[in-house]
């Protein structure tokens, strides 16, 4: 489903943020989990940004 919202959102002007990890489900293996968190704290410090 991320790749469709991802795509419509595209659609709308809009410009996603959006990490997909081939052969993973909802959550990130531990492999790639450190990484995902990463990519998280990063986007949540840009967005609220006083």
């Amino acid at each position: 489903m991320t790749p469709n919202l991802a795509a419509n959102l595209r659609d709308a002007g809009r410009d996603p943020e959006v990490h997909i990890y081939a052969g993973q489900l909802h959550m990130p293996d531990p492999e790639t989990w450190n990484e995902d968190l990463g990519l998280l704290l990063d986007f949540f410090r840009r967005a609220l940004q006083a």
